[in-house]
C-alpha cells in the first residue's frame, strides 16, 4: 500500500508542477474520506483557491 501512496503523491505533485508552470489555475476544495473537515483543505502545505476566468459569449 505504501507503493500506492507514493505513486500517487508523485503524480500529484507532477500535476501540480505542470499546471503551474501552464499558469492554469486550480481550486482544491477538500480531502475525501470519512471525516473530511478534520482532513482539512491544505494541500502540501497551502489552500488552493484559484479559480479559472470565464469568457462570456453572447449569441446573437
Amino acid at each position: 500500500m505504501k507503493r500506492i501512496n507514493r505513486f500517487f503523491d508523485q503524480c500529484r505533485h507532477s500535476l501540480n508542477r505542470n499546471r503551474e508552470q501552464s499558469g492554469v489555475a486550480f481550486f482544491f476544495k477538500q480531502w475525501g474520506g470519512k471525516n473530511k473537515k478534520k482532513a482539512g483543505r491544505e494541500l502540501n502545505g497551502r489552500t488552493y483557491d484559484e479559480i479559472p476566468e470565464m469568457e462570456l459569449q453572447w449569441s446573437v
